[in-house]
């Protein structure tokens, strides 16, 4: 529920409904976006995870029954055999795919800062475990649909795409933060009141074959994070979906009996038993239960430094509804203002700046703040908006800021914002932070934007591995024909386990550049280490060269 809007996810279609004369049918019924769920995939993996954003967007997620969407500013986004993140706003307009390459994220959840998690399902593979990952902007996890059916054989296995990052894996994909949990469903951030002390700034997870509910902390850790104090926080009951309620107990929802399905349920009330009668949870309770609309502006400004995270969303959003850019950029730009509360100010913002209801210019001063959530923030805001790439000579010096998070985010709004005068800062970042697999994702995103296929394909001459790694990875996401120009890179050992695999995921099938395949080099049977013969045996049938029967007499691999 946002703002008098039912939301609600209804394979193939996000649907929004309000009832306007309190009778309990909904009178005006919408559709935010359609066509998700395109082909038959495992049970479950469905749309799910609704919420509402720190940005004041529409979040949900997807398994890997794929999308293929239409925007309404007629922008296609075809991702038929992945799990996705998407956002748009709350009357589905500017519809994003956030991330991709994921396989049944259930609910993901934002921390205090707005960083994006959830804890992804495994494949039921010998060996394998589910996966807690940090969703960051932009980023593809690995997860394929069609690794499924082919089991230990898969890439995902075979080359051990699904593990937390080691030397020689995948380049193109953001590896999971730690291998977590058995069957994980629902998830959500403490917001900073609710159940009891104990449970402050935890993430909670319900496993649903275990009955477990579990609790732990994402702690930053450079350009990503850890996990930490993780344990078992209940057991008994097979819980599925999460929510809090306003009075800070957690609602779950399970499956009487689990498999078969038997069509059976029940709705919990989870709750501390330390925690009931603490003031802050009325305080909040009272907030939440009697809405921010009737409230004062300095009550509202007030409130976004209160202690839970709800009670601060919905004075940010109450402010953005009113227009009051005026009011955030004093509280943004006050110094003895609260941290939390300058940070939803730029939220706040940035609402108003994608609605060209505010200058963007007027955060310029922001890009230099010494706190780096507030740097962090304002490059992430100013991002979201088009027009604000007039800012782009304060952002490509934000490649160099002496924090990782905001080196990542300032690459990707500069490739959303499609720089040129960025790729030279942004090769230099690349080489010198591209073996950290958050920061070589996020440099990606700036060269894919930002460069022309030219220009990366140059870099196959360029001194560096990791410079010419990340271009080919860069050249992936524009599925562009030039990677060929990788083909003969003169470091294929180094290249293809750290990523050079990326000219046969291009000429792979299924792949978007299919239709303008690259020509394969020609390889003796010493030049063919089994992932790049993996996917050369079928790049070089869908080929149809008479030619190409010889590889398989070149290579002596088992596979």
């Amino acid at each position: 529920w946002h703002d008098g809007w039912v939301y609600a996810t209804i394979a193939p279609d996000v649907w929004r409904l309000k009832d306007t004369d309190d009778d309990g049918v909904a009178d005006i019924r919408e559709i935010v976006a359609t066509g998700f769920g395109i082909h038959i995939a495992y049970a479950g993996h469905d749309m799910h995870g609704l919420t509402v954003g720190p940005d004041g967007r529409i979040y949900w997620s997807i398994g890997d029954k794929g999308s293929n969407v239409t925007s309404r500013e007629g922008k296609q986004f075809y991702y038929p055999n992945e799990g996705a993140v998407f956002r748009a706003e709350p009357d589905g307009s500017g519809f994003e795919v956030f991330a991709r390459g994921l396989r049944n994220p259930q609910e993901p959840a934002f921390d205090d800062f707005g960083n994006l998690f959830s804890v992804d399902n495994d494949a039921d593979q010998q060996g394998e475990r589910e996966r807690f990952v940090y969703i960051l902007e932009g980023s593809d996890t690995g997860w394929r649909a069609n690794f499924q059916y082919m089991a230990m054989g898969s890439p995902w296995m075979r080359e051990g795409l699904w593990k937390p990052t080691f030397d020689g894996q995948a380049a193109y994909l953001l590896p999971s933060i730690h291998s977590y949990s058995d069957g994980p469903a629902g998830f959500r951030f403490e917001p900073g009141t609710a159940l009891g002390e104990a449970q402050r700034g935890n993430l909670i997870l319900t496993e649903f074959p275990s009955g477990k509910i579990r609790g732990f902390r994402a702690e930053s850790d450079g350009a990503t994070f850890k996990m930490t104090n993780e344990r078992i926080m209940s057991t008994g009951v097979m819980g599925i979906g999460l929510s809090w309620h306003p009075d800070g107990s957690l609602i779950m929802v399970d499956w009487i009996g689990g498999y078969p399905l038997d069509g059976l349920g029940a709705v919990w009330k989870v709750d501390a038993a330390q925690g009931r009668d603490e003031a802050a949870r009325r305080e909040t309770f009272a907030l939440l239960k009697a809405g921010f609309s009737g409230l004062e502006e300095p009550r509202l400004n007030t409130l976004l430094s209160h202690r839970d995270q709800r009670v601060r969303q919905g004075a940010q959003l109450e402010l953005a509804k009113r227009g009051r850019g005026d009011a955030f950029l004093a509280i943004a730009r006050n110094p003895q203002a609260s941290l939390l509360s300058r940070v939803h100010s730029v939220w706040g913002y940035g609402q108003l700046i994608r609605r060209q209801a505010a200058d963007a210019t007027a955060l310029r001063a922001l890009l230099t703040d010494p706190q780096m959530q507030i740097r962090n923030q304002t490059v992430k805001v100013l991002g979201d908006a088009a027009h604000a790439r007039t800012l782009a000579d304060a952002v490509i010096p934000l490649l160099n800021d002496p924090e990782p998070p905001v080196r990542a985010q300032a690459a990707i709004t500069l490739g959303k914002w499609q720089v040129p005068t960025a790729v030279s800062a942004l090769l230099t970042m690349a080489a010198r932070d591209g073996n950290d697999p958050t920061l070589r994702s996020a440099v990606a995103v700036g060269l894919a934007g930002s460069a022309d296929a030219e220009e990366l394909a140059a870099q196959a001459r360029h001194d560096s591995v990791i410079v010419r790694l990340i271009s080919v990875v860069a050249l992936r996401r524009q599925a562009s024909p030039a990677v060929s120009a990788f083909l003969q890179d003169a470091n294929p050992p180094r290249c293809r386990g750290g990523g050079s695999r990326h000219p046969r995921r291009h000429v792979h099938p299924g792949c978007p550049a299919c239709p303008r395949r690259p020509p394969l080099a020609h390889r003796d049977k010493r030049d063919c280490p089994a992932p790049g013969a993996q996917r050369e045996f079928p790049a070089r049938y869908r080929r149809g060269r008479r030619t190409h029967r010889r590889l398989r007499a070149q290579c002596h691999h088992p596979r």
